[in-house]
């Protein structure tokens, strides 16, 4: 799991953080050439997010672009399944569609998209700063509380 994503989720495995990781550029919100339609749409919808929580850097691209033709192919081979009248070729279709729907799964799950890959994000509450603690402490007036 990327240190990104495991710092986002609160370290849930408690296992040590490398510090010594490499650290890489991030990637550039604008989609590779050649993608297109449904694809594209999905880099534009995620990489935003990716690249700010830190998660996808230029060494992450093309995962990340499998990932969304993925997203492409699916809805293309669902709509070809849905439209063909031939059995045989409608099952070849579908069959199809379910390995992509696999695929999908495996590479979303490396960029926290499903629900269980999600399920260890704890969102923490910012810290209130030592100074304002302390302050907040030491201006009770004598004799309340």
């Amino acid at each position: 799991m990327p240190t990104a994503l495991r710092t986002a989720r609160g370290n849930p495995s408690k296992r040590p953080i490398n510090h010594d990781e490499p650290v890489f550029e991030l990637a550039s919100p604008e989609p590779p050439e050649g993608l297109t339609g449904r694809a594209r749409e999905e880099w534009e919808k995620q990489a935003p997010g990716l690249i700010e929580d830190g998660v996808l850097t230029v060494v992450d691209l093309s995962g990340f672009e499998t990932f969304c033709r993925l997203v492409g192919d699916e809805d293309e081979f669902q709509r070809l399944a849905a439209n063909e009248k031939d059995p045989k070729q409608k099952l070849r279709y579908e069959s199809h569609l379910l390995k992509l729907r696999g695929l999908k799964k495996q590479y979303a799950a490396e960029y926290g998209f499903t629900p269980s890959s999600r399920s260890q994000v704890k969102a923490k509450k910012p810290m209130e700063p030592a100074d304002e603690r302390r302050k907040r402490f030491l201006s009770f007036p004598r004799g309340s509380a």
